[in-house]
């Protein structure tokens, strides 16, 4: 249920729905810049984030997996598919990184390796093998899940942010796994 200028009432239909998914994917996808990252803009005034150490992995990958989602949902919308693969790569060359050998891969995020973006890492990687059947992603994806399975504790609970590249557990929970 949304409110509209008169703040009435009025509840959100199918229709109105995949409108609202296909402008906001084709609005992500008109921000995409040449190198993968997608601009971003504050409320107030527009600024561009200046650098990847500021750049958020978590919220990136987080687009590519909704960007696929709503061309699996919908149906192709022009330009989404190839934004979303664009930057998938981007987040693979500078977001995920090895961890405890070779055979693991965790997401990382502003010097953490946190739970949370390893497991929407997990679920952008394989919309990312739909749209494209590139096996890679497959490869990519089980490595990550070994990074998820390595964070569960004997009690059954996940630690769910560590240092990076230390892996020692940091006290605060992963706003987007809690």
């Amino acid at each position: 249920m949304i409110l509209n200028e008169n703040r009435n009432m009025r509840f959100i239909t199918p229709d109105s729905a995949k409108k609202v998914a296909t402008d906001c994917a084709t609005k992500l996808t008109s921000l995409l810049k040449p190198d993968g990252r997608f601009v971003y803009r504050s409320e107030f005034g527009g600024a561009e984030i200046p650098s990847d150490d500021s750049y958020s992995s978590v919220r990136l990958i987080g687009v590519v997996w909704f960007l696929l989602e709503v061309g699996q949902v919908l149906g192709p919308i022009d330009g989404v598919r190839d934004a979303a693969l664009k930057a998938g790569e981007y987040a693979i060359e500078h977001f995920l990184v090895p961890y405890a050998g070779d055979e693991a891969l965790a997401v990382l995020s502003e010097g953490f390796a946190k739970l949370g973006g390893a497991g929407m890492a997990l679920n952008a990687l394989c919309r990312l093998w739909d749209a494209s059947s590139d096996e890679r992603y497959l490869n990519l994806a089980r490595k990550v899940g070994n990074f998820i399975l390595l964070q569960q504790q004997d009690i059954g609970d996940f630690i769910q942010v560590r240092q990076y590249p230390l892996g020692v557990p940091h006290p605060a929970r992963d706003g987007y796994a809690a």
